[in-house]
Formats: structure tokens, C-alpha cells, sequence
């Protein structure tokens, strides 16, 4: 039965599932998220309509409660949704397939879920990349849909390209801002402010993590390997923000050590992009956050194992923000060295 409680529940898993894809379950940082993804319609309502019904169907087959209200199942949902959107023309059949996607979606997830919980991993974005390849693989649009997305991450003609302050900004910080729109197919400026803003609003911590490892990134690619991967920096670029994010700040206790194994991580990063890269252009496929999730878990998994106090610390409990992380990861430190005095 319907209460005011549930819907409230269910209206907060929505833009969790929003806010969770920056690690983040800040419900304002959420309504940001969503409202960007609306710059185009049909993928943003593709993406909405897959977050509810990928959540309906995980509480009717009874899944966690708190990892639905959390986004864990919906975000993944979210970016198959506007994927889809993207790259198929709306109507009838295109929603079709979207079903038939959340559908194994959900299934990959569950099976991820299980697995990898033995090892104290997580699934992060897995599910979507494993969907939608077989989707974009049997549906046969792969290369037309790469090619396209490719051509309209170097369109000059959008609104928010034509902003002075785009013209004046150095270009670091343009490729930063449109790396943050292409979560979103949103390879533009303007995308990238309101997410910026987003990310401000739910950790300033989380902004420089973030500004740090993409500038590092964007100098080595520009100074040694723009010549060699030959495609804009921003297509592959938020690879190394969601990398920085769960690596510097989330995953681990938030501390320069870990922002430096972040950063250490980086020529890992931009080996697993480029063998990605060259492997799936055979299968005309985009790589999407491929190198973000094998860098990110071969790198937890070694943090794991082999504990050292030259590794920055996990996360015993994340919070709602890397600040809160730290802040009771001291607290618990202190309790602990106190008792055993």
C-alpha cells in the first residue's frame, strides 16, 4: 500500500541513482544531475523512465532496501536509459529494447553483486557496460552510434560553446567541464558548470580531487600522447575523474596520500584506455568507463590485500561526504589509540 513515506522513498532512490554516479547521495546534487540530462530530452526521459522501472522491479523481487534507496541499482539503469536514448530513435520499438536492457540489467547486476561481494568489491558501472555492448552488438548501430557520438563531441555549434568565457578559459579547465557533460552526452560547457556547481554543493574535497587528477592527466596527454590517441581529450577524460573521485576520496579515507596514489595511478589509467581503445575498435564499440572500473578494482583489490601504511587507508564506513569520512575515521582512530593507552 502506497504511503506518503513510501513515495518519499521512492522519489529519493530516483535522484539517488542520480547523484550516486559521482559517489555521492546528495539529493540537491541529484535534482543538478537530472536537470542536466533533460538538456536532451528523449535520452534524459529515457534515462528517468529506466532509474523508476529498474527500481519498481528491485522491490518486487525483494532486493536490499537500503542499496535501492542508495541509487546502487538505478544508477547503472540510469546510464543504460540514456544510452539507449542517445542512440536510438524514440518510439515504441526503442522502448522495447530499453525494457528488454533493464531486464539483463538487472540480472548482470544481481550476479555482479554476489560475486564480488566476496572479495569486498564493488560493481560500480559493470552492469551498464556489459548491457549496453549487447545492445549497441545486436542491434548492429555500434559504429554508426560511435561514429555519431564521436562527430558530436566535436561539434563547435552548440549554444554553450559560444559563451565568452569559453574562449577566454584556458583549456584545461574547458575539457574538464565538457568531460563532466560527456557522463551525460552532454559534451559542452555549459553541462559542465551546472555539474561543477553539483559537485561544490556535495564536497569541495570531491572538486579537488577531481581538478587535480584531471590536470595531471591533461598535461601528460597533451604534452606526450595527444599525437599518439589522435581524439580529444574530453571523450576519455571522465575515466580519470570517476577514478579520482572513488580512489582519493570515497573508497579511501580522504588524505593527500591518497590524492598521490591517485594521481600515481594515472599512466595505469591511460595504458588500460589505450589497449581498450585499439581492442574494441574492431568490435565498433565505444569503451565508455571500461578503464575507470578495471583501474579502480584492480586497485582496491590490491589496497585489499596488501595493507601498508605507505597505502592510503580504506574507508572503513563511508559517509555521505569525504569530509564526514574523515572526519570519523580520525574520530575512531583517536577512540581507539585512547583505549589501548
Amino acid at each position: 500500500m502506497l504511503t506518503k513515506q513510501s513515495i518519499k522513498d521512492f522519489i529519493t532512490s530516483i535522484l539517488h541513482s542520480y547523484s550516486i554516479i559521482f559517489f555521492s547521495q546528495n539529493i540537491c546534487f541529484g535534482i543538478i544531475l537530472l536537470a542536466v540530462s533533460m538538456f536532451n530530452p528523449v535520452s534524459g526521459l529515457y534515462g528517468l523512465f529506466a532509474v523508476i522501472i529498474c527500481n519498481i522491479a528491485a522491490q518486487c523481487l525483494q532486493l536490499y532496501p537500503g542499496s535501492i534507496n542508495a541509487g546502487y541499482y538505478g544508477f547503472n539503469a540510469l546510464l543504460t536509459g540514456i544510452t539507449i536514448g542517445f542512440s536510438h530513435t524514440a518510439g515504441l520499438y526503442s522502448v522495447f529494447i530499453l525494457l528488454s536492457a533493464i531486464c539483463l540489467l538487472i540480472f548482470v547486476t544481481i550476479c555482479l553483486e554476489k560475486k564480488l561481494q566476496k572479495e569486498n568489491l564493488p560493481y560500480i558501472s559493470i552492469p551498464y557496460l556489459l548491457t549496453v555492448w549487447c545492445v549497441l552488438l545486436s542491434m548492429h548501430l555500434s559504429d554508426n552510434y560511435l561514429d555519431s557520438y564521436v562527430l558530436s563531441t566535436s561539434e563547435e555549434n552548440d549554444l554553450s560553446n559560444n559563451f565568452l568565457f569559453c574562449h577566454n578559459a584556458p583549456a584545461v579547465l574547458q575539457d574538464f567541464l565538457k568531460s563532466l557533460g560527456c557522463i551525460f552526452f552532454q559534451p559542452n560547457v555549459l553541462a559542465g558548470i551546472f555539474i561543477t556547481s553539483g559537485l561544490m554543493i556535495y564536497s569541495r574535497t570531491a572538486l579537488i580531487v577531481c581538478l587535480v587528477n584531471f590536470a595531471v592527466a591533461h598535461c601528460i596527454y597533451t604534452s606526450l600522447l595527444g599525437d599518439y590517441f589522435n581524439i580529444p581529450f574530453f571523450y576519455i577524460g571522465f575515466n580519470f575523474i570517476f577514478s579520482s573521485l572513488a580512489l582519493g576520496c570515497y573508497y579511501t579515507v580522504p588524505s593527500p596520500k591518497s590524492i598521490l596514489f591517485s594521481v600515481l595511478l594515472i599512466p595505469l589509467h591511460f595504458l588500460t584506455i589505450f589497449s581498450t581503445y585499439r581492442l574494441f575498435t574492431y568490435f565498433y564499440l565505444p569503451i565508455f568507463t571500461l578503464p575507470f572500473c578495471i583501474t579502480t578494482l584492480l586497485a582496491l583489490y590490491v589496497l585489499q590485500k596488501h595493507k601498508s601504511v605507505r597505502f592510503p587507508a580504506l574507508a572503513t564506513y563511508i559517509e555521505n561526504t569525504p569530509e564526514h569520512t574523515l572526519y570519523n575515521q580520525t574520530v575512531n582512530s583517536e577512540r581507539l589509540r585512547f583505549a589501548s593507552s
